[in-house]
């Protein structure tokens, strides 16, 4: 067995993300990002190049608003899974959220192109299934029952708007 795996696996769930965001598709379609953010010091320098070794992705530098250096790895798609895949067995905090992201990822549309070659818009089942798994994503992350989201949306400012089944309230989850 590998050691680096269990103890980045502890490491990803107390500093990692997982996402399901818009791809940038003008006809829609969704994409999975892993992230794993870090202030930078020589000791996560070295974890974070090794991720980007071992899974790809990029590894960027932050400094926001000025604050302390930050490294920022992030693997998306297929790197994102593969990633996902190999720290699974070792996720507590995160396991769940694994688990929705890496079924959707087996199941999601995928784009189709034209006889012209440009990409055909998502069908609206296609659509729904993709705003679904992101509202799934959303309720494990805000430790709600994932069988609970009913209706995902967003804001004008941006924030997603997350309904809960059984609840008369609708709790703001900005990304």
């Amino acid at each position: 067995m590998d050691p680096f795996l269990p103890y980045l696996a502890g490491f990803f769930d107390g500093e990692g993300s997982i996402g399901i965001y818009r791809n940038g598709n003008p006809h829609g379609g969704r994409t999975l990002r892993v992230q794993l953010t870090q202030n930078a010091s020589a000791a996560s320098t070295l974890l974070l190049k090794e991720c980007q070794t071992r899974w790809g992705g990029s590894l960027c530098e932050m400094n926001r608003n000025h604050k302390r250096t930050a490294w920022n790895w992030q693997a998306s798609a297929t790197s994102g899974v593969k990633a996902l895949s190999d720290l699974r067995p070792w996720l507590r905090l995160k396991a769940a959220e694994a688990d929705i992201a890496l079924e959707w990822w087996g199941q999601r549309p995928l784009p189709r192109r034209g006889s012209a070659g440009r990409y055909l818009p998502f069908s609206a089942a296609e659509h729904d299934f993709d705003v679904a798994a992101e509202g799934r994503l959303k309720a494990a992350k805000a430790g709600a029952s994932a069988t609970r989201v009913i209706g995902l949306s967003s804001t004008r400012s941006g924030a997603d708007q997350l309904q809960l089944g059984g609840s008369n309230e609708v709790d703001a989850c900005g990304e």
